[in-house]
């Protein structure tokens, strides 16, 4: 069904290279009309690569990490003090389920490998036996990506696995999920009310101007009135929100693949639902923004509902706590500003 006053259907000839544009042109003309944000962003950061097909900021590998990348996270800025002080809380949780061999550390979307290296690094030097019984598992969607993580852990040797997230499915797991800024990039809804009428931001495409706008249109799926219900937040007229039903899922399905073990995620965010009425939560931008699928796209995790949700896949919440109490102490160094994310 096309929308009102949407523009002309684009014309991609199928023997060019498509570039991440080209793609996300393609599924606007396959639909007819402008689609939602959250499928403009999957297409934006995860689209896979072929022969015929440029890959997404993620999916591509064009993502570059580090204070002189687009972006860094604190495991690239405090290696390798990060990753061997998270070896030490992972190593207590461990003791406490009695030291079981083998111990399996599942980390998601291991960006460049560093973390894996100073964790695993870490673990050996432990007195304990730690590092005889971890295992550690690379799960990453990008091609390009597990490569890097692949040559930064070579020599590490067959502690490290590298797995698609695609495809492995997780189950009876004795270990530890740990993921660092993971859910904060998964592809969320843009919503606003209008006049008191949920609506969702689209994205479609002019091809006389040859560039892409936004609209807001009849959300894409009715389930989002009943989670912006959830939120128990009355969200004001036209002020923007993100809401992430696939942060939930994600949660869910850790909480049901781990049989003996703790998922620890670190990422920013609100707990206090308020902020959506006093500031809404806007889509953040990194990177350079000269071309689709050459920048990267988050917002704020949403804590409560990802608590919630593992509470009801069968976690129970250990510790929620800001990243510089969390940290300190991990080779006597401090954040200089408290909640600091890291994105630059």
């Amino acid at each position: 069904m096309t929308s009102e006053g949407a523009p002309a259907r684009a014309s991609v000839p199928p023997s060019v290279w498509l570039t991440v544009e080209a793609r996300l042109a393609r599924r606007i003309e396959e639909r007819g009309g402008p689609i939602p944000f959250a499928e403009f962003m999957e297409i934006a950061l995860y689209a896979l690569p072929s022969s015929r097909a440029q890959g997404g900021y993620y999916g591509g590998g064009t993502v570059r990490f580090g204070p002189g990348g687009d972006f860094f996270t604190s495991t690239e800025l405090y290696s390798p003090d990060y990753g061997r002080g998270l070896a030490r809380v992972i190593e207590g949780h461990w003791a406490a389920l009695g030291r079981p061999a083998p111990f399996t550390v599942v980390e998601g979307g291991g960006g460049s490998g560093v973390l894996a290296r100073d964790i695993i690094e870490g673990a050996r030097e432990s007195a304990s036996g730690f590092g005889e019984a971890l295992r550690y598992v690379l799960l990453e969607i990008s091609p390009a990506l597990a490569r890097r993580q692949a040559e930064r852990t070579a020599d590490l040797g067959a502690q490290v696995v590298l797995a698609s997230a695609w495809s492995l499915p997780l189950a009876g797991l004795t270990g530890c999920f740990v993921s660092v800024e993971l859910p904060d990039a998964f592809p969320f809804h843009r919503l606003l009310r209008s006049e008191g009428r949920l609506l969702e931001i689209h994205v479609g495409r002019d091809e006389q101007q040859g560039e892409f706008y936004e609209t807001a249109l009849a959300p894409s799926d009715p389930s989002l009135e009943g989670y912006v219900r959830a939120l128990g937040v009355a969200p004001p007229e036209g002020v923007e929100f993100s809401l992430c039903p696939l942060a939930r899922r994600w949660m869910a399905d850790l909480g049901r693949a781990i049989e003996r073990g703790v998922v620890i995620t670190i990422d920013y965010g609100y707990a206090d639902r308020t902020l959506i009425a006093e500031r809404g939560v806007p889509a953040r931008y990194f990177g350079p923004r000269h071309e689709v699928g050459a920048f990267d796209i988050t917002s704020d995790v949403d804590w409560t509902g990802l608590i919630e949700a593992g509470e009801a896949a069968g976690l129970e919440l250990v510790s929620f706590e800001d990243e510089v109490d969390f940290t300190r102490g991990w080779g006597g160094f401090q954040f200089g500003l408290r909640g600091h994310g890291g994105r630059a």
